[in-house]
């Protein structure tokens, strides 16, 4: 929901006379893509970077590098990213045991593992703008009452410390430099858009 929403912001500008914009998925091409080219990619308008899951995979290195080749080339650019955070408490090491077990390994969790730490990874490489919540904020502070009470009704959630637990062990990161952006306000919440006709 809260990737949705920051996608859906980037697309609707205010201004309908705005540039077009377009948005690159870094979980569809990966390394390979980064090192060579991205075809149709422009250069010379707006562009999001997402990430929901993707360069948390890579080794920290080359997931600074995938995204410091876009940022280097396209001077209006955004970043959202969806990651796993906080792998030193309980929780976490139950989360990384629990992915261990199937071999699996999300390096930049071993290098980002606070919320701050993805804030700082995002201006290291080079954006003006940052913001992060965890999804657990996003759920408070994003989602009207009504949506929460249809969705407990829906869903009739039994273990919500469970969800809470886990909802704070993932963030949604993102951050912009360059024109055309306005991603959400100074507190990390979407400024209201008017509808569109």
């Amino acid at each position: 929901m809260a990737v949705d929403t920051l996608i859906d912001s980037f697309l609707r500008p205010d201004n309908p006379d705005e540039a077009p914009r377009q948005i690159v998925s870094l979980g569809a091409g990966g390394e390979e893509g980064a090192r060579s080219s991205v075809p149709g990619l422009r250069t010379d308008i707006p562009t999001l970077l997402v990430s929901e899951c993707c360069l948390c995979y890579l080794e920290s290195s080359e997931a600074e590098l995938i995204i410091r080749w876009f940022t280097d080339k396209i001077p209006n650019i955004a970043i959202l990213i969806y990651e796993a955070v906080r792998p030193d408490d309980a929780f976490g090491k139950m989360m990384v045991s629990n992915l261990a077990a199937r071999r699996i390994r999300m390096p930049t969790l071993e290098r980002y593992r606070e919320p701050g730490d993805q804030l700082k990874r995002l201006k290291d490489a080079g954006f003006s703008t940052v913001k992060i919540l965890t999804v657990h904020d996003i759920f408070e502070s994003w989602i009207p009452r009504e949506e929460k009470a249809r969705l407990d009704a829906l869903e009739g959630l039994d273990e919500v410390e469970e969800w809470i637990l886990l909802a704070n062990h993932y963030i949604v990161a993102w951050g912009w430099t360059g024109a055309g952006f306005s991603m959400g306000d100074e507190n990390g919440g979407m400024q209201r858009r008017r509808p569109i006709d």
